[in-house]
């Protein structure tokens, strides 16, 4: 299965990238991606957020877990997690929403929202189909 993503971004206005990837694709891959065509480097702590229809947040995807708490349930890890175990085919059909936090200081995100879905299709590298801004 491949997810076609619309990225927007609320700081630029004519800021616009789509992109393909695989269902079965990591977040870390999405992760290098996005910094790679928005030219950020690599060394920035980020984060991606699965979101409800409001933009709300609700499960977090990120590069390490920093809280050492025992009684704290893990957080899902970019590198170990896969797209399809956050994106389930009904959250797909409702265009899913996900925001990914790269400046966590400045809590700066690009909002990316699930446009399409080829459903026997795969990809073996992800790939940039628009990139405006």
């Amino acid at each position: 299965m491949v997810f076609h993503f619309v990225v927007l971004s609320d700081e630029v206005d004519d800021f616009r990238r789509e992109l393909n990837i695989d269902a079965e694709a990591t977040f870390q891959e999405l992760n290098d991606l996005l910094l790679k065509t928005c030219a950020y480097k690599k060394d920035l702590m980020t984060s991606f957020f699965i979101c409800d229809e409001f933009w709300d947040k609700k499960q977090e995807i990120t590069a390490m877990d920093m809280n050492d708490d025992p009684r704290h349930e893990p957080t899902p890890l970019m590198d170990h997690t896969h797209l399809s175990d956050m994106i389930s085919l009904s959250d797909a059909q409702n265009k899913a929403k996900i925001l990914f936090e790269f400046d966590t200081m400045c809590e700066r995100y690009l909002f990316m929202q699930l446009n399409e879905v080829e459903d026997h299709a795969h990809l073996m590298q992800p790939v940039i189909t628009l990139e405006k801004g």
